[in-house]
């Protein structure tokens, strides 16, 4: 994989949503199936139309929760590429703890999630996390090792 070194073509919601759900499954699916995968390659394109997202007065935010159907939408893909059934509950759960680390993460932590949580279920099932909980600590409940999300979060 390799990404842009254009810093106007970059997105944290895809980087972090890459980065968090290859932890994932690097440490959930066995070895030789996760170097099979990624031995014929993974093309993700992202489109795109910079007008749809700065909104009035030049800003780039919309509101319309377009980084978290992203985000989720990723991390989803990567699973399932994998071979990770989403559509299972306790998967989907696992891709919506994910999406919403990613997400969190790319926008340091501001919001809600519940756009996340609608991307996840299609629904307003949600339980918010403790504003108090640590990152490292979310990041150590969804891939299940800390150190390799700081590593990895380094070497972005």
């Amino acid at each position: 994989m390799s990404h842009s070194s254009d810093d106007r073509l970059r997105n944290p919601f895809v980087q972090y949503a890459l980065l968090l759900a290859m932890s994932f499954v690097h440490v959930h699916v066995p070895l030789e199936h996760f170097r099979g995968v990624l031995a014929k390659g993974i093309y993700l394109q992202v489109f795109g139309n910079h007008k749809f997202y700065a909104g009035d007065a030049g800003s780039s935010k919309t509101g319309l929760g377009s980084s978290a159907a992203c985000t989720t939408a990723v991390v989803a893909a990567i699973m399932q590429y994998f071979g990770i059934d989403v559509e299972q509950p306790q998967f989907r759960s696992v891709a919506h703890n994910i999406a919403q680390a990613a997400h969190a993460t790319a926008q340091n932590k501001i919001g809600s999630g519940f756009d996340v949580a609608a991307a996840a279920y299609g629904s307003g099932i949600y339980v918010r996390f403790s504003p108090s909980a640590q990152l490292n600590e979310l990041m150590t409940a969804v891939c299940g090792m800390c150190d390799m999300y700081v590593t990895l979060v380094d070497c972005w």
